[in-house]
């Protein structure tokens, strides 16, 4: 397993997903581009993690078996493909989630907090993500046994702050199953959001 950071401003580009990280992606650095890869992290929780930071852009890569693999589940707790970290201090705007395919995300973790995402724009701090556009993403097989899942989440439940302008159009979602189960959520406030022409299937609360 590999994790990698990367810290500064730069595009990465993983030859129509030839290149395979194992591991964690953390992005710390504006305006980091993410393009072609396998990213694939079975004994973790995350595969690419954008730190609170503006413009950057996750697309046409291959995300698979996230927190597990097969019939392996390794995740107890919460899990999330691709996740985007409010920064606690600043709003962050520009990330853009487009021609992704994720699939088989797991956990058996219970209770609250331990809810599974294949997309997660969140966390309840007092800044925006202003600006968040997730497009033409294929997502599938997202299983939690003991708690929810989610094919896209964006959540805030700070009154007062939220997200601006969320875009989540032309997605593809197909397979996710929880004790409690959305295709897309958006949990606190989302002004001016727009959710257009996705294609939702099997969608199914296991309890």
């Amino acid at each position: 397993n590999e994790n990698v950071a990367v810290n500064k401003s730069v595009t990465l580009d993983g030859n129509a997903r030839a290149a395979t990280i194992t591991g964690a992606m953390s992005i710390t650095a504006a305006n980091v581009t993410v393009n072609g890869f396998t990213l694939t992290n079975a004994t973790g929780t995350e595969a690419v993690r954008v730190n609170g930071v503006s413009g950057a852009q996750i697309t046409n890569n291959d995300i698979h078996d996230v927190g597990g693999t097969g019939s392996t589940v390794t995740a107890t707790g919460s899990v999330q493909a691709v996740y985007v970290l409010r920064n606690s201090t600043a709003d962050i705007s520009g990330i853009v989630i487009s021609g992704n395919t994720i699939s088989h995300v797991r956990s058996s973790g219970a209770g609250s907090g331990k809810s599974i995402k294949a997309i997660y724009v969140g966390d309840s701090t007092a800044t925006h993500v202003v600006g968040v556009t997730m497009t033409g993403n294929t997502i599938s097989d997202v299983v939690s046994t003991g708690w929810g899942a989610y094919g896209i989440l964006v959540n805030h439940a700070t009154s007062g702050a939220g997200n601006s302008t969320v875009d989540i159009e032309n997605n593809t979602i197909d397979g996710v199953t929880g004790t409690f189960a959305h295709a897309i959520g958006l949990e606190g406030d989302t002004p001016n959001a727009k959710v257009i022409s996705n294609t939702i299937t099997n969608v199914a609360d296991s309890a």
